[in-house]
């Protein structure tokens, strides 16, 4: 949901978080900001791994029970910086703010993230563990009993449980950003000079997000471990589906301009070359703007609804659906004709009315496979697509997607040139 002057403001009360000051609009996200304080039982029942009936404390599960951006929990036993911060809470020290982004879903329900103190967070759970068990040695926390040990050597005194609940904690938080570019952009500069996080982990964790921002727009979705059990995107007609890491390939490719972005790529940062990183820092801010969202929707509907209802054969109606070396490429072109400042929102409508009112049945020159054409002294195109496709003899993959690439690019700087050739596609070819 985007925020607006109209946001009710029951929207910003959160159960046992006393808000601080008046919710300010964000107006670089389309979000609000204010200052609350809670108390430690307050902030773990928040977050999910406390219940206060009957004072039961849950097993810290990250993944789960603290949704954030951030990395790893650091190892308490093992970093004498948080050490020393479970030392300071246990004896009544208040930690700086957390940060969280709290979501409003249309159902009513209520997602809250961590985007800044997973760390400070951990220390709390772990403070309330050690004072709800005070004089046990549980398993698996033995060395917080040489941090009690140094509080005693210091003559300091540990907060019982009660006592360590009813501290105050206090939050900055923001609500409801009109696109999740904007969760990454607030992490980036809450962790602006601290160790990069590699693109891999953004697009991670920001899953969710993009799989509801594609819902949103009309795109239909579905993730590879649904697919895999039984739940498939091939059937044609209105049950079709795209899967989740081709949408989001073709994201990442349209927001470098890149055509040789893989999938594999991006769910393990490796290519043949070695490891690298997808550098999505100040581009992935773009994901779910307005232009983002014409330029997919256009492709995955539009383009994609024009090309199926033209063409009767399976390759042709597949290339947006499935055709990773053609929808790609196609992102990728349109991203870099926006980078480069091309008149692409003038040549998108011009190349639906063009199919829309040709007459001949391949508007877009994909031509048939080499294979079909066996009927008598009939030649394929050899400026067709499939043409052009079915004579490449080696590296195939890289040629189908520079060949793709170089006809939109050209396409969405010029437009249409030739009316009976619409798409260059022989501009593509290698010297």
């Amino acid at each position: 949901m985007a925020e607006t002057a109209k946001t009710p403001a029951s929207n910003f009360d959160i159960p046992g978080v006393q808000r601080l000051c008046e919710p300010e609009m964000d107006r670089a996200s389309g979000g609000r900001y204010w200052l609350a304080k809670t108390t430690v039982a307050g902030y773990l029942e928040l977050v999910g791994v406390y219940k206060p009936k009957p004072g039961q404390l849950l097993v810290w599960n990250p993944e789960v029970s603290v949704p954030g951006l951030q990395r790893a929990l650091i190892r308490a036993d093992k970093n004498a910086i948080k050490q020393a911060m479970f030392r300071d809470v246990l004896t009544g020290a208040i930690l700086p703010p957390v940060t969280l982004y709290v979501e409003h879903k249309p159902d009513g329900s209520r997602l809250e993230w961590v985007l800044d103190g997973s760390q400070r967070t951990h220390v709390l759970f772990l403070d309330a563990i050690i004072a709800q068990n005070m004089g046990t040695i549980l398993a698996n926390y033995e060395w917080m009993q040489g941090e009690l040990d140094k509080l005693k050597a210091q003559g300091k005194e540990a907060l019982s449980f009660d006592e360590l609940m009813a501290q105050p904690v206090f939050l900055q938080i923001w609500s409801d950003f009109v696109s999740p570019g904007h969760i990454v952009r607030l992490f980036l500069l809450l962790n602006a000079g601290q160790q990069k996080v590699s693109s891999r982990h953004l697009l991670e964790v920001l899953g969710r997000q993009l799989q509801g921002m594609f819902s949103q727009w009309g795109i239909p979705w579905i993730t590879e471990r649904t697919e895999k059990e039984g739940k498939l995107r091939s059937v044609k007609g209105t049950s079709r589906r795209f899967g989740y890491n081709f949408l989001l390939t073709g994201l990442v490719a349209y927001l470098k301009g890149d055509q040789h972005i893989k999938t594999d790529m991006i769910l393990t940062e490796r290519s043949d070359a070695g490891n690298f990183d997808l550098d999505l820092d100040d581009k992935i801010q773009a994901a779910g703007d307005e232009t983002c969202r014409r330029d997919f929707t256009w492709v995955c509907i539009d383009l994609n609804r024009a090309i199926t209802d033209q063409y009767d054969n399976d390759r042709a109606q597949n290339l947006i659906w499935y055709t990773e070396t053609f929808f790609v490429p196609l992102m990728a072109a349109i991203g870099k004709a926006r980078q480069r400042g091309y008149s692409v929102d003038e040549h998108q409508p011009a190349l639906l009315e063009f199919i829309r009112k040709s007459r001949t049945g391949d508007p877009l020159v994909f031509g048939r496979s080499v294979s079909q054409d066996d009927d008598g002294d009939r030649k394929p195109d050899p400026r067709a697509l499939f043409t052009i496709l079915d004579n490449l003899t080696s590296n195939i993959g890289k040629y189908t997607r520079n060949i793709v690439y170089r006809a939109f690019l050209q396409f969405f700087r010029q437009g249409i040139e030739a009316k009976n050739y619409p798409i260059d596609w022989e501009i593509g070819k290698e010297d």
